[in-house]
C-alpha cells in the first residue's frame, strides 16, 4: 500500500440493513463520482441486506470496491407470526447486551487492520445499533476517524431505552470524528432528539445528496404522435403520467395521494395514469390495493412494486412526480432527480422541499391537505402550459445536487479528519484536489 502522501485513503463503510431503499442509490452515486481512484473502499455489509446486492449492480466506476459480508448484529423481526413477535420482543429487551456484543464484534474485525476511515451508514437515526456499536468498535481498535452519516430523522428515545440511549450517545459524542446528514431537516431533528452534542465533542455537517447531472439532463424529445407511443405526452394528446417513486410505507403519503385522486372528476382522471415504484411488505400492498378499489381507481392507477430499471430511465417517462410524505423524509433524492430533468414535482414541504422552493410553488402542499393536493392535480392536467411549472430560480438552486461535487465534499470532509489527527501533513496542498478536477467550486 502506498503511503499517504499519495493521497490514498482506506475507507471502511459499514452498512447494516435488510430491505433496498435511498441508501443503495446514495452509494451508488458516491462511489461512482468518487473523486480518487487510487482510494480502497471495503463495504461491510450483512447477508440479509438487499440494498447491498442492487448496489453491486448500480457501481460502474470509481474507487477500487470490494463487498464483505458480515453476520448482522441485531437480528430484525417483523412481527408477522406470534413467534416472530416473541423474538422481536426478547431482541428488544435484549438490546443493551447485543450492542455491547456487537461493540467487541467490530473491535475484532478492525482490530490489526490498516483503515484509516470508518464511514457508517445510518437510515435514521438510531436506526441499526449494530452501525452505532460499528463506531465504538472501531474506535477501541485504533481507527482514528470515525464518520456517522444519518440519512433520515432522528426519534427521541422510547421510555425502556431511555438510559441505554442517553449512555451510548454519551459515547458516541465523545468517539466520532464528525457526524454528517444529508439536509437541514435531519440536523435538526439529531440536534433536538438525541444527547451526542452535549459536550460539544462532535459536531453535525450537512453534505446534501447529489445526482450524476451528465447522466439525467434531458435529452429532446420530439412532439408525440399516435406513431410514437412511450415518448412523455404534450397537453391535448394521450394521458398524463404521474409517478410516486419510494417503498409503500405509510408516512409516505401514497393513501393521501388515493384519497386526493378520488375528489378528481371523471373527465380530469380519464385524462390520468398513476404509477406507484417500490418495493412494500403485504400488508401495505393490501391497504393501497384496498383504497383503489374502494374509489374505484383500478383503471388509473397501476402499483408496480420494485422495477429493475434506472430511476432517470422512469423519471423521464413521466409528466408528473408526486412526493407526498406525511411526516417527515430526510432528502427526497428522487426530486432532484426529476427537477434536473425538467420534470414537475408535486410535493409536501419536507426533506429538501424547503430549500428547494422556499418561495413554495403551486405544486407545494401541506402534509395531508388532500383537498389542495387534488386542486394541484387538476391545475397541473388543465394547465395550459406546463413550462410555467419548471420555475427558473429553483433550476438556479441545483446546482449543488452534483454527485461529483457531493463525492468531492465528503472526500475532502474525511481527508480533512484524517488529517486533524495528525497524520500526514504533507496532505493539506491537495486537499482541493477533488473539488478543482470536478470543476466544482470549493465552498
Amino acid at each position: 500500500m502506498q503511503n499517504k502522501d499519495s493521497r490514498q485513503l482506506r475507507i471502511a463503510i459499514v452498512w447494516e440493513q435488510i430491505e433496498w431503499g435511498g441508501v443503495d442509490s446514495y452509494l451508488s452515486y458516491l462511489l461512482n463520482s468518487w473523486p480518487n481512484s487510487e482510494d480502497q473502499i471495503v463495504i461491510f455489509h450483512n447477508k440479509e441486506n438487499k440494498g447491498a446486492a442492487r448496489l453491486k449492480g448500480l457501481l460502474k466506476s470509481g474507487p477500487r470496491v470490494c463487498f464483505e459480508e458480515i453476520p448482522i448484529s441485531i437480528k430484525f423481526y417483523d412481527g408477522s407470526s406470534k413467534l416472530s413477535k416473541l423474538l422481536r420482543l426478547v431482541t428488544y429487551i435484549a438490546t443493551p447486551l447485543l450492542f455491547a456484543r456487537a461493540c467487541r464484534s467490530y473491535r475484532n474485525l478492525f482490530k490489526g487492520s490498516d483503515y484509516d476511515v470508518v464511514f457508517v451508514q445510518n437510515g435514521g437515526y438510531p436506526g441499526s445499533y449494530g452501525a452505532l456499536a460499528s463506531i465504538i468498535g472501531a474506535a477501541q481498535a485504533g481507527i482514528v476517524v470515525r464518520s456517522l452519516t444519518v440519512h433520515h430523522a432522528a426519534t427521541k428515545p422510547d421510555l425502556l431505552h431511555g438510559w441505554f440511549r442517553l449512555l451510548i450517545e454519551k459515547k458516541l459524542g465523545n468517539v466520532l470524528s464528525s457526524l454528517i446528514t444529508v439536509s437541514n431537516a435531519t440536523k435538526q431533528t439529531m440536534i433536538q432528539n438525541t444527547r451526542i452534542f452535549d459536550d460539544q465533542n462532535c459536531y453535525v455537517t450537512v453534505i446534501e445528496n447529489g445526482i450524476p447531472i451528465p447522466i439525467s439532463t434531458p435529452i429532446p424529445i420530439p412532439t408525440p404522435t399516435p406513431k410514437q407511443p412511450g415518448k412523455r405526452q404534450t397537453v391535448g394528446y394521450g394521458k398524463i403520467k404521474i409517478g410516486l417513486l419510494g417503498r409503500l410505507e405509510a408516512y409516505k403519503g401514497h393513501d393521501d395521494f388515493l384519497c386526493a385522486l378520488s375528489l378528481l372528476p371523471r373527465k380530469i382522471l380519464s385524462r390520468v395514469s398513476v404509477e406507484f415504484y417500490g418495493g412494500y411488505e403485504q400488508k401495505d400492498f393490501d391497504r393501497l390495493s384496498h383504497l383503489v378499489e374502494v374509489f374505484e381507481l383500478d383503471d388509473v392507477v397501476s402499483i408496480l412494486g420494485f422495477v429493475e430499471r434506472d430511476t432517470s430511465e422512469i423519471i423521464a417517462d413521466l409528466d408528473l412526480v408526486a412526493m407526498v410524505t406525511k411526516t417527515f423524509e430526510g432528502f427526497g433524492l428522487t426530486v432532484v432527480e426529476a427537477l434536473h430533468q425538467k420534470v414537475p414535482v408535486l410535493a409536501t414541504p419536507v426533506g429538501i422541499i424547503p430549500d428547494i422552493f422556499p418561495e413554495g410553488g403551486k405544486l407545494i402542499v401541506d402534509a395531508g391537505n388532500i383537498h389542495g393536493m387534488a386542486s394541484a392535480i387538476e391545475g397541473f392536467v388543465n394547465a395550459p402550459n406546463r413550462d410555467e411549472y419548471m420555475n427558473e430560480c429553483v433550476q438556479s438552486r441545483l446546482w449543488k445536487y452534483d454527485s461529483n461535487y457531493m463525492a468531492a465534499r465528503y472526500r475532502q470532509h474525511l481527508m480533512f479528519e484524517y488529517l486533524k489527527t495528525g497524520r500526514s501533513l504533507k496532505e493539506k496542498e491537495k486537499l482541493h484536489s477533488g473539488l478543482l478536477e470536478a470543476g466544482l467550486p470549493i465552498s
